[in-house]
């Protein structure tokens, strides 16, 4: 899952009993830990983490505003209070894809219905190709808010773009 807790341990350092709500990612351990032995990554170097370091000292101190997320023919955007998920196949699969056979595919484009893991049984927002979940309130992502927040949904598409800008592959709209 995208959203699951983590527990750091290290004495000296880490206030024992102390809770963090800020959006880390795991791709943020490896500069976290080299950060704390005194390694930086060379200026050459692609880190897509960031240390978080500074959550250590001061656990409500933000070292990222969003995370993004990608499985398959899916990306996501997720936000402190937002999730934003795009479902977009590529076009020679889009080419066999109706309204009436949506079901039959699975996230990674194809139509092995075992490769769901029954997640189309607990999100009824699976088969959208846009979902907009407010995990204040809906922590489970049961409610598509997509049509209802115009606003935020374009705000999160934004923020999807910006982060496929530079990716060596393309994606729907958001392709650079």
């Amino acid at each position: 899952g995208a959203n699951v807790p983590a527990l750091i341990n290290w004495p000296g350092h880490v206030r024992a009993g102390s809770v963090c709500d800020e959006i880390v990612s795991n791709l943020d351990f490896a500069p976290t830990i080299m950060e704390a032995a005194g390694m930086g990554h060379q200026a050459d170097e692609t880190c897509d983490g960031v240390s978080i370091l500074p959550l250590l000292d001061n656990p409500e101190q933000a070292v990222r505003k969003s995370v993004m997320l990608e499985v398959g023919c899916t990306r996501a955007v997720v936000t402190k209070d937002y999730k934003y998920l795009a479902v977009r196949f590529p076009d020679d699969v889009l080419a066999e894809v109706t309204g009436e056979n949506i079901e039959e595919f699975s996230h990674d484009a194809t139509r092995d219905v075992d490769h769901r893991f029954g997640a189309h049984v607990f999100y009824p927002g699976y088969f959208d190709t846009d979902q907009l979940y407010y995990l204040t309130k809906d922590k489970h992502e049961q409610i598509n808010l997509a049509k209802d927040r115009p606003g935020v949904l374009d705000a999160m598409k934004k923020i999807m773009t910006d982060y496929s800008k530079g990716l060596p592959h393309s994606f729907g709209e958001f392709s650079s």
